[in-house]
């Protein structure tokens, strides 16, 4: 992909009725006057429970057999299931459609901090920008990694009696913005010279544990770093 000298790498249960006391009577030694079987939480003749002849008083449901409780017990299950995918295939959807309008339209507002979160977070870009530049999909992940994600050590300023820090690269918003370009396939013939001088500068850090300082300037020597100004961009 990239070259560096030639050397970088191409990138249920049992039915049970529960019983109700039903009205006492005057005559009869118990609270029920007679049990013919069809007494309060008992099956009658027709397979429900009854109390007494009282046709106000609702009556109990059907036996039914430990399969027919499973089958019956399976099917709200399956019929609750489906609801719920459905719900959650829209609910989805709705929000998918809502983070990418929401993403359009304060994408230029967001910070260059903000930007740079947003792209950490993206799962698409890096496939997107292989397609749009003919690079492979392992060189842009390496190049995101490095850019967004990576610890270095920042040395660049060491001799002027700055401490070194060991962190990530602070955000920047023109290489916010040109990554943005790269995904959208928009990009710019600088924007592509920035992504080869990321290459070999995450290359040669990595082959021979440099610091960012000579990482860079070993870059720089091929491809800029800020091909879009005539200054230098600190990361």
């Amino acid at each position: 992909f990239f070259s560096l000298h030639d050397k970088a790498e191409s990138f249920t249960p049992n039915p049970q009725y529960q019983s109700r006391p039903g009205p006492r009577h005057r005559s009869g030694s118990g609270v029920f006057n007679s049990n013919d079987g069809s007494g309060p939480g008992k099956p009658g003749d027709d397979g429900s429970g009854s109390d007494s002849n009282d046709e106000n008083v609702s009556k109990f449901p059907k036996a039914e057999s430990v399969q027919q409780t499973e089958e019956r017990v399976r099917r709200i299950d399956d019929h609750l299931r489906q609801m719920s995918d459905s719900s959650t295939e829209s609910d989805n959807e709705e929000e998918g459609i809502e983070s990418a309008e929401k993403l359009g339209k304060t994408w230029e507002k967001l910070s260059a901090e903000e930007k740079y979160e947003s792209i950490r977070n993206s799962k698409t870009d890096v496939d997107a920008i292989a397609k749009n530049t003919g690079y492979k999909s392992k060189n842009i992940q390496k190049c995101k990694n490095h850019l967004f994600y990576d610890i270095h050590r920042l040395d660049r300023y060491e001799s002027l009696g700055e401490p070194v820090e060991i962190k990530r690269f602070d955000a920047n918003e023109n290489q916010a913005r040109a990554w943005k370009r790269l995904e959208e396939g928009t990009h710019t013939k600088e924007d592509l010279t920035w992504l080869k001088h990321e290459k070999a500068e995450q290359w040669y850090e990595q082959k021979h544990d440099a610091g960012y300082s000579e990482s860079h300037e070993k870059a720089e020597s091929h491809w800029s770093g800020t091909p879009w100004t005539n200054t230098e961009d600190k990361k």
